[in-house]
């Protein structure tokens, strides 16, 4: 597996390694639950998506995350980092981020807390097809699960929660993967070892703050 220089965050990056190498060319049949908000607690719910048809995936409105290509610390402003206790992000290095895309860690203060988020730019560039291959490749039975979710003030950009490993938000591990583009998808995976009920909730204002930020442009 794919991992990224992560060092304390050795768990967090499996999970977006996973996320985003669901979307590294292993597409097969297709997969999902019609599409709808899903709690964002963190334990599966009966709509988990690992069988029936794909929900509509389609971006109407794609962002363009090529300006933060270089620079993919600045999708997640300082005060949303201090929200949560305050945290420098540190952009990754290694095999995840020259296979799949840039990644920034952020190492949260106070025990185990972190989150981390990750561009799939490489993934596009060799032809990926977005949060539908996540979809096709749980239901092909890689593996891992896909569960679709809402990210607060942002219902027109799809997303999900889900990764090809195990499902461990009861466990504090939550990735949500968010459909910025019909071919790009942007991963948000957030860790609360101590309170891991908040982890779910924490990865969607993380992601919405990303989103946010591609709007903007800045």
């Amino acid at each position: 597996m794919m991992m990224a220089d992560c060092s304390g965050l050795v768990r967090i990056c499996v999970a977006i390694s996973s996320s985003l190498l669901a979307l590294a060319g292993c597409s097969s049949e297709t997969a999902g639950e019609p599409a709808g908000q899903v709690s964002s607690n963190s334990s599966p719910s009966s709509g988990s998506a690992n069988g029936g048809d794909i929900p509509d995936l389609t971006v109407s409105n794609p962002l363009n995350v090529d300006p933060f290509i270089d620079r993919p610390c600045d999708l997640v402003p300082k005060r949303v980092a201090d929200s949560f206790g305050g945290g420098t992000g540190q952009e990754a290095k290694g095999e995840l981020a020259d296979h799949l895309g840039p990644s920034c860690n952020w190492d949260l203060k106070g025990n185990g807390r972190a989150f981390h988020v990750s561009l799939g730019s490489e993934t596009r560039r060799m032809g990926g097809r977005g949060l539908v291959e996540i979809y096709e490749n749980v239901k092909a039975g890689i593996g891992g699960y896909v569960e679709p979710t809402e990210i607060p003030g942002h219902p027109q950009y799809p997303a999900a929660f889900g990764t090809l490993d195990d499902d461990k938000r009861s466990e504090g591990y939550c990735p949500v993967n968010i459909g910025t583009s019909n071919d790009m998808v942007v991963t948000v995976a957030f860790e609360n070892l101590v309170k891991p009920s908040q982890a779910c909730p924490a990865a969607l204002r993380v992601a919405a703050s990303v989103l946010d930020t591609l709007k903007k442009g800045d």
